[in-house]
């Protein structure tokens, strides 16, 4: 049989290490690591799952978590003939990948580090997540297929064809999902009851079905039978169209009468136009004759006004025009060299402004020239008197001079320098007033130079309008006089002879008017003067179509009705299979889900099966009578008692020592059942298995129990940590590592 692989040692390296530990440790194949609280067992243990499972970012995830910064610490495992190390301060990309590769070749299903004190109070998804990796690992479910679970779910359902669409949204889920666990838990999340899932919609469509059947309750049908109606229409309609027949003659033998009637007043209200039209030319020729005489006065009356008016315009236009030619021009050209010298002068003052502003600026450049040749000749002067009055530059102690640099005459000439400086200093200052002074003056050239620009030119822009005013009233005054002169013309001196009013047009209207007449008095003469007979009274025949109508709109009101109502019942017989059919659905998937729960207890208890089995045998390797029940990552513990009598303790019910024996069993059957390359058992805080109340020497028979493991090659390894503040006694078997002092 081939030696099991074992891990040789471990070696934390890095500046920071693990917990500020750095260290190499070695192992056996049973070891017991023992030592006092904060010697370093346990960060020994944690080494190893930090190696093999990196470190984990967030307090609640199920790795190891050591705070929110990354240690800077590298770890190697050596098993002899391999080796693999990991850098903690790396979290994802190609190197990470790499060493996660080399561990699972290495390793194989990666072995979980048991906190005996502490194993309870892990989430149910971290102790989820250790089993499920070695159901895997030991092939412990390798017949539970997906095709076996949907056939189950589908047989534990009692589904037919019928059932086809709702178990075919389930199967779907498969072609995305190879393990039949996985595919279970899935298939549990599409169940429900969360939001979106296969319940919650299904029994939200049966409430909606059920509200929709409300909105349909079951009514009376109406009064009345619809064929009998449908038929009254029909022979309803047809007296309607024999009324609105004979309505329609009688109402055209009303209009022909009404048309003569309207005839007969026409043509006497045109023989009255006639005659009256013969009654006014007879008068306009009594009038013409009398008009001709008052119309010769008054011609020669409108002919002498009318000279007269034209004379006295052409005499006042005339008058115009020569005050106009009189008025003398405004003298633009004198105005346009006025405002040609002001611009002159406002060039030349802002000219000489520039030129006094670009004084100011070299007076303001050569001041801070003079400032600069002061302030450094002040700050050296500074620096000699610092010197001077300093005693050992003053004295020289080895040649006895007083003042061997000549330091006195230096800050005497420094001073001579800095009053130069001043002076010019000065000088600078009040040459930059001076040209200070000139440029406002100039300034104030420029502003008053362009105040008379611009009052020149607005002294040319008057005289400009004032001529063009000039011109337009001259040239006015020529068209009127023009005009006059013209009016006059067109009035003769002698008056026109008057046209008489008594012409042949109005002889020849006399004679129409009376051809006129004649015709319409025959046009009257010939309209009959008797009614035609009217077959019924119009008004008689409108009543009966009304009273028709009335019958008709009641038939109507009567198949309407019926027709609503069919309609209704259509609707309600779809909304009631509408509700059957939901809560079809609704049954098919409670049956579905119940089937998978189902379905996944079998499966839980085909899993957990052989680690009982395993948990079992281990525990009575140690003498201790109790049997392991696992009936989930919630639910496991012990059995205690034979029979009807047996009991079943919550893994939380347990004592302190009970929970650590059984947790070193479960740990060491997951070991057994992984079939990994590497499958050891490590265990910390071992002291917690403490005394068994079934074994009072639990200690000594686990330990003994590991050590047979191993060497039937059962198990790889074994590598325990136990706190004692003395050095323990170890089993045969079992390599002891003693940490005395603190790390």
């Amino acid at each position: 049989m081939t030696d099991p692989r074992t891990l040789q040692s471990l070696t934390v390296s890095g500046r920071e290490g693990l917990k500020a530990q750095r260290f190499t440790e070695t192992f056996a194949a049973v070891t017991l690591i023992c030592g006092p609280n904060g010697s370093g067992k346990s960060t020994r243990l944690q080494a190893i799952t930090a190696a093999l499972h990196g470190l984990d970012s967030r307090p609640t995830g199920v790795g190891l978590y050591l705070g929110p910064r990354r240690p800077k610490a590298t770890i190697l495992l050596d098993f002899g003939d391999c080796r693999v190390e990991r850098d903690l301060t790396l979290v994802k990309g190609k190197a990470v990948e790499e060493t996660n590769e080399q561990i699972g070749v290495a390793v194989g299903t990666l072995p979980t580090s048991w906190d005996l004190g502490d194993f309870a109070n892990g989430t149910d998804k971290a102790r989820q997540q250790v089993l499920d990796s070695v159901v895997q690992a030991g092939g412990l479910l390798d017949g539970w297929t997906v095709d076996r679970v949907v056939s189950d779910i589908v047989g534990h359902a009692g589904l037919t064809l019928e059932d086809l669409p709702v178990v075919e949204d389930l199967i779907g889920m498969a072609f995305g999902l190879a393990a039949a666990d996985a595919w279970l838990s899935a298939a549990l999340s599409w169940y429900g009851p969360g939001k979106g899932s296969a319940y919650t919609t299904a029994n939200g469509a049966f409430s909606a079905a059920k509200a929709a059947a409300k909105l349909h309750d079951e009514q009376d049908p109406p009064a009345g039978r619809r064929s009998a109606a449908e038929a009254q229409l029909v022979k309803l309609r047809g007296e309607r169209d024999a009324a609105l027949v004979a309505l329609e003659r009688a109402e055209a033998a009303v209009k022909r009468n009404t048309d003569a009637q309207s005839a007969a007043g026409r043509a006497l209200a045109a023989v009255n136009r006639a005659q009256k039209e013969v009654d006014a030319a007879d008068e306009g020729l009594r009038v013409a004759k009398l008009g001709d005489a008052n119309a010769l006065k008054e011609r020669d009356a409108n002919h002498k006004h009318h000279r007269a008016g034209a004379v006295a315009a052409l005499d006042l236009a005339e008058k115009a025009l020569a005050a106009a030619q009189a008025k003398p021009e405004p003298d633009v050209a004198g105005a346009e060299e006025q405002l040609r010298v002001a611009k002159e002068k406002a060039d030349k003052a802002r000219k000489d402004a520039a030129q006094a502003l670009r004084v100011v600026e070299q007076h303001v450049q050569a001041g801070g020239d003079v400032r600069s040749v002061h302030d450094k000749a002040a700050a050296e002067l500074e620096t000699l008197r610092g010197l001077a009055e300093g005693a050992d530059v003053a004295h020289c102690k080895e040649c006895g001079v007083a003042d061997p640099l000549d330091l006195a005459g230096r800050v005497k000439a420094g001073e001579g320098v800095v009053a130069e400086a001043a002076q010019a200093l000065a000088k600078s200052r009040a040459a930059y007033a001076a040209a200070k002074r000139e440029a406002s003056f100039a300034a104030a050239e420029v502003k008053l130079a362009e105040s008379r620009e611009r009052a020149k030119g607005e002294a040319l822009r008057q005289a400009r309008e004032q001529r063009t005013a000039l011109l337009n009233t001259r040239g006015h005054a020529r068209v009127a006089a023009q005009t006059a002169r013209h009016d006059l013309q067109a009035i003769p001196e002698e008056p026109a002879a008057p046209t008489s009013t008594l012409t042949p047009a109005a002889k020849a209207r006399l004679t129409r008017a009376q051809e006129a007449l004649e015709q319409t008095t025959a046009d009257m003469a010939a309209i009959p003067s008797k009614d035609e007979t009217v077959p019924g009274d119009p008004d008689k025949l409108r009543q009966e179509v009304g009273q028709v109508d009335a019958l008709i709109a009641e038939q109507v009101a009567i198949v309407d009705a019926h027709k609503a109502y069919a309609q209704r019942e259509a609707d309600r017989q779809t909304a009631i299979g509408q509700v059957a059919l939901a809560q079809g659905r609704l049954a098919t998937i409670k049956a579905i889900g119940k089937a998978v729960a189902e379905v996944r207890e079998e499966m839980a208890r085909a899993a957990s099966g052989p680690i009982c089995g395993a948990v079992d045998a281990f525990l009575a390797a140690c003498g201790i009578t109790d049997r392991f029940y696992l009936d989930g990552a919630s639910d496991f513990g012990a059995i205690r008692g034979e029979g009807p009598s047996a009991i079943r303790i919550p893994y939380w019910s347990l004592s302190a020592s009970e929970g650590a024996v059984l947790g070193a069993a479960v740990s060491v059957a997951l070991a057994r059942l992984s079939k990994a390359s590497w499958s050891p058992v490590i265990l910390d805080n071992f002291e917690a298995v403490g005394q068994h109340a079934q074994q009072p020497r639990s200690r000594e028979t686990v330990l003994a129990a590991l050590v047979e493991l191993q060497a039937s090659g059962a198990i790889s390894q074994a590598i325990v940590s136990e706190a004692a503040n003395e050095e323990p006694e170890a089993p045969k078997g079992v390599t002891k590592r003693w940490l005395g002092g603190g790390a």
